[in-house]
């Protein structure tokens, strides 16, 4: 499938962040993750698009990275191997603010997705 404009996709994903750093979770990275969720009939072609926070910490995919018709991609903080539907940014600090941030998906051109904001 070609890849998406910007506008197309918006109307195709949606996403969420857990930020799970609180309590006695801090020491798991992996506790919080970004979900992208697919509302699309068809596969969705993402790669090198980038997922970034609020001050600039972002993770690219792949350049085959595909989300399945219905599916997910979920990008955890910490470190692990990638199986084309989970991803790890590989920091080895917390990237979601607790109180607090602003996802924000872009796509291979640098626009502006789907952006999530959370208190």
């Amino acid at each position: 499938r070609p890849r998406l404009d910007a506008d197309e996709a918006a109307e195709l994903l949606s996403m969420t962040v857990v930020a799970g750093t609180l309590g006695d979770r801090q020491e798991d990275l992996n506790a919080e993750y970004a979900v992208i969720e697919s509302h699309s009939p068809t596969v969705l072609n993402v790669g090198r698009w980038r997922l970034c926070d609020v001050s600039s910490r972002c993770f690219r995919f792949p350049d085959d990275t595909r989300i399945d018709a219905g599916g997910r991609l979920v990008v955890y903080t910490g470190y692990g191997v990638s199986d084309g539907a989970s991803f790890f940014m590989n920091h080895s600090r917390a990237v979601w603010n607790d109180d607090g941030d602003e996802a924000t998906l872009f796509d291979a051109l640098g626009n502006p997705v789907v952006r999530y904001v959370y208190e």
